[in-house]
């Protein structure tokens, strides 16, 4: 991300607030639950960042993978309690 993939960051950033731009209104729960889904994946990334678990591919790839988990249970969690 140092050298070459901080436009693809603005790009998924780009892309998100189009999506809350376009259905917020309509799709409540289901924005809500994807920005919880992203926000659930930053915080593995940057936890794994700060302890330097992403310098070798397998930790790279674990934390891809723990964030993926992660996200989505913390989607589910959102969208299903929708009332708070």
């Amino acid at each position: 991300m140092k050298n070459k993939g901080w436009w693809a960051a603005g790009l998924v950033l780009l892309a998100v607030s189009i999506f809350i731009g376009v259905f917020g209104g309509k799709m409540f729960s289901p924005v809500i639950s994807v920005l919880g889904c992203f926000a659930g994946f930053a915080a593995v990334f940057v936890t794994s960042s700060i302890f330097l678990l992403i310098n070798t591919v397998v930790g790279f790839w674990v934390t891809i993978g723990l964030g993926l988990v992660l996200g989505g249970l913390l989607a589910l969690l959102l969208y299903k309690t929708k009332k708070l």
